[in-house]
């Protein structure tokens, strides 16, 4: 199948904008806080006297900005992202947000953050581009700074509906270059870390739960990954379906049997993994 060269241009295909993709983001990040009790920061720092912290694909900001509560006031929060469309518009004191990607950060930022927290960028960047981002998250951290990053794994237990969605998003991101990340990414993200000089390097796993066996927030797992299959659609029948589905009204149909796949079958759920690491004193 020859994929369109507008599929293999862009990596990143959610939206960028909108408050549909800030609310479904913001319903993400509660989610994954609910699956890691509630804790935002889990590098071993001091949080008494943290004095710089980066959030890079920051999106709309909440994490940074839940964490300012948690900081002292004279510490310095960034976050960057390549789309300002979704930063909040009154940021707290000592908070800002950039225009900027992972893949360049000034280069007068070398050696400056006690902190620098990323998640959920595996759909947004190729596997040259992953070795580049981590390069430098190094580098602007200080020696002894920690990075924490976020990610998807995997599905488990997932039903055969889901399996095939999975699939289309797997062989979506392949057709951008993004092939060998996701799904099972650790191991390569630990090894990019490893050859950049990363040590110390801890690796925890986290679950969403989706679908009615889980309850309340299995049912808030389960809208609001079908929110993200929604938003999937175009990029994905823009490609041909890849023999899997054959337009927009099929693609429809198979959303709404992942959402009563989810809630008729017990322990489907997301793995994510954590990944913290230091940059050597």
């Amino acid at each position: 199948m020859t994929i369109p060269k507008s599929v293999q241009e862009k990596v990143y295909f959610l939206p960028s904008n909108g408050e549909d993709e800030r609310q479904r983001l913001e319903i993400q990040h509660d989610l994954i806080l609910n699956s890691q009790g509630r804790k935002h920061i889990h590098a071993p720092i001091n949080l008494e006297t943290v004095s710089s912290v980066l959030e890079t694909a920051t999106g709309s900001g909440i994490w940074l900005k839940e964490v300012y509560q948690l900081v002292p006031d004279t510490a310095e929060l960034i976050g960057v992202d390549i789309s300002p469309n979704l930063f909040p518009p009154s940021p707290p004191p000592n908070v800002k947000y950039l225009q900027q990607s992972v893949l360049d950060l000034p280069k007068e930022w070398s050696n400056k953050f006690d902190l620098v927290h990323q998640r959920l960028l595996v759909l947004a960047l190729r596997n040259d581009e992953w070795r580049t981002a981590i390069n430098e998250m190094f580098r602007v951290l200080r020696p002894g700074g920690w990075l924490q990053l976020y990610e998807y794994d995997d599905w488990e237990k997932c039903g055969p509906v889901q399996q095939k969605m999975k699939d289309m998003v797997r062989l979506l991101m392949e057709a951008k270059g993004a092939h060998g990340i996701w799904p099972h990414g650790t191991t390569q993200w630990k090894e990019y870390m490893e050859e950049t000089g990363f040590k110390d390097i801890r690796v925890t796993w986290h679950f969403w739960p989706t679908g009615r066996s889980a309850g309340e927030e299995g049912l808030r797992g389960k809208v609001n990954h079908l929110d993200f299959l929604k938003v999937s659609k175009k990029p994905i029948v823009g490609a041909g379906g890849f023999g899997i589905v054959s337009g927009e009204e099929e693609f429809d149909e198979w959303v709404e049997e992942v959402g009563r796949e989810l809630d008729t079958r017990d322990g489907t759920r997301m793995r994510c993994v954590m990944i913290c690491a230091q940059k050597p004193l």
